[in-house]
């Protein structure tokens, strides 16, 4: 495969073919500049990742605890679906801008590439939830009905 991708045309010096990379280019020796913007293709979505892991570890944690069926767990639960999508989809935005910003550092032409995917992993895991959260808002719910009934 690195035969075939020998023969790019178009990119500026010191830019070799990757066969193993998103897109098939490595810089040789990138200046500060280029190795900032990598790091903000991939930065943003992993810190995303740790501080939902560890606000879900927590939550896990109390709901061990105690009572899972809580307006607190709810709470928890609906603030993390929009950290997940509202968050997630910035840190989509902020990679692929950062993505295009590179490319233009390493093609000749200039010109911007179109992102390579699409927020709507992060969308869906927000949905997910948001609705665990109104599953546990009903289970609360239903328990104060019922004690109002007993």
């Amino acid at each position: 495969m690195t035969a075939a991708l020998d023969g790019i045309r178009g990119v500026v010096s010191d830019v070799i073919a990757d066969p193993a990379g998103r897109i098939p280019l490595r810089v040789v020796h990138p200046e500060l500049g280029q190795r900032l913007l990598y790091l903000a293709t991939v930065l943003p979505s992993v810190l995303l990742i740790a501080e939902i892991a560890r606000r879900l570890a927590a939550l896990l944690r109390g709901a061990e605890g105690s009572d899972p069926f809580t307006t607190r767990t709810v709470r928890e639960l609906t603030f993390l679906a929009k950290l997940t999508a509202f968050g997630g989809t910035g840190a989509w935005v902020l990679s692929s801008v950062a993505t295009s910003i590179l490319a233009k550092t390493v093609l000749e032409s200039g010109k911007a590439i179109e992102p390579y995917d699409s927020p709507v992993g992060w969308l869906a895991v927000g949905f997910i939830f948001a609705a665990l959260a109104q599953l546990i808002a009903r289970g609360v719910a239903l328990r104060a009905e019922l004690d109002t009934v007993i």
